[in-house]
């Protein structure tokens, strides 16, 4: 677009410091004791600076004790690395231990 009296383009700045992203997902029960966890945080709204961010694991229950493989497309966990989104290259091994000291 130009301006009438300037006779230069006008430039519109986006401002892309806000995101909306949805979290979404689930764990389901295969067996007893394992466990098929699925999640993904797609952007609604705003700064898109890569793909949706997504995790699908493989947890199993011994005792107190919970282990989990994961497979994810990012290695961030906190709210501001979801929102930077995952990679499209690239995919990450993780693992997890975790433990319930009650009843």
């Amino acid at each position: 677009m130009i301006s009438p009296v300037l006779e230069k383009p006008i430039v519109y700045v986006v401002d892309d410091n806000d995101s909306f992203l949805l979290g979404l997902g689930g764990r389901f029960r295969l067996r007893r004791t394992v466990y098929v966890v699925v999640e993904a945080a797609p952007r609604v709204a705003g700064y898109d600076p890569d793909t949706t961010r997504w995790t699908v694991g493989l947890e199993k229950l011994v005792g107190g004790h919970l282990f989990q493989i994961n497979v994810s497309n990012g290695v961030g966990t906190t709210i501001s690395q979801l929102a930077r989104g995952g990679s499209a290259d690239d995919t990450f091994l993780g693992f997890n231990i975790t433990r319930k000291f009650w009843r």
